[in-house]
């Protein structure tokens, strides 16, 4: 028997058991061996970059273990409720850590849920999910778009979008680079620029979304990250920022333009496309609409070819 960490009772839980998993809070000298793990696992949703992870984590207070070689366990706290949170287990999932990570569960006060599961998890592990209660997310769906279709706008469902780029050649003249470690302070002073026209007070989804983009920025020479800055006579107006999601799918984390420049988010948009086309991926993935019914209208805007499904789980008591 082991002693559980969480509870301080006694366990006949098989090894690795609750008090064996051991989560270490995650630094940038993590970020070698889980970006490989990461990418030799891929995911269907955006949440399962390293890249995602990082720049998040000031938010999010992710959190890591490997209690066997095969799988990585991610767990993620935003404020003191007791609860064991969890994203999906990556790698196996052997049964002897399935009820290590139950009894750690019900030893919490606040019990265990798990976010950002792909619904195919509970079909893999059966046993497992039958402790849960399992829930659509279509707040965190991924929207996946193909690149080509991005690139080019073509057909008559983009005439939108291709009037509202042509209203800006018409208006002002722009170019574009490849994101680099040698302009992100560019991106930095655009950023401030964002923040200091919005007006009225500031969400805290807001607030935490500017403290993401701003810890990608300071992190962009570290992480598998890649972009694209537009230009307006010398001005940075606009840039994107996206990482390899998979062999064939580049997914965007972060945009920012100033929207004083009328159309620079459907010429940012067609030109991280383009970008991302010619580096050669199949599809885009322009994230979640977190629930807001303009962010969801918008993203459907450039026609999904799909969404990738998530549900969430939380512990039965």
């Amino acid at each position: 028997m082991s002693l559980c960490a969480a509870c301080r009772c006694r366990s006949k839980v098989s090894k690795p058991s609750a008090e064996d998993i051991v989560f270490k809070p995650l630094v940038p000298a993590d970020f070698q061996p889980l970006g490989a793990f990461l990418q030799a696992h891929p995911h269907s949703l955006s949440g399962y970059t390293l890249a995602i992870l990082a720049s998040w984590n000031p938010i999010f207070h992710y959190q890591w273990a490997f209690p066997e070689p095969s799988t990585l366990l991610l767990s993620y706290s935003t404020d003191a409720d007791n609860t064991l949170h969890l994203l999906q287990p990556i790698g196996s999932l052997t049964p002897a850590i399935q009820q290590a990570l139950l009894h750690r569960g019900r030893c919490q006060k606040g019990g265990l849920d798990m976010v950002g599961v792909e619904p195919g998890f509970a079909t893999t592990f059966p046993d497992f999910a039958a402790h849960f209660n399992i829930k659509p997310a279509p707040e965190h769906y991924n929207y996946l778009y193909r690149a080509e279709d991005l690139a080019l706008l073509a057909g008559r469902r983009y005439a939108k979008k291709r009037n509202l780029i042509a209203q800006a050649e018409d208006t002002y003249a722009w170019s574009v680079e490849r994101l680099t470690p040698g302009n992100v302070a560019d991106c930095i002073t655009l950023v401030n620029e964002y923040m200091t026209d919005l007006k009225g007070p500031l969400s805290a989804s807001l607030r935490n979304d500017d403290f993401a983009i701003r810890t990608a920025l300071h992190l962009f020479d570290k992480l598998p990250l890649d972009g694209t800055l537009i230009r307006v006579d010398g001005k940075t107006a606009a840039f994107s920022i996206c990482e390899p999601q998979t062999k064939d799918t580049a997914v965007i984390h972060f945009e920012r333009a100033l929207k004083s420049y009328k159309g620079i988010y459907q010429v940012v948009n067609k030109a991280a496309a383009q970008a991302i086309f010619n580096r050669g991926f199949t599809f885009i993935n322009r994230e979640e609409d977190m629930g807001d019914p303009g962010l969801r209208q918008a993203k459907e805007s450039y026609h999904p070819v799909r969404l990738s499904e998530s549900v969430s789980l939380t512990l039965k008591r």
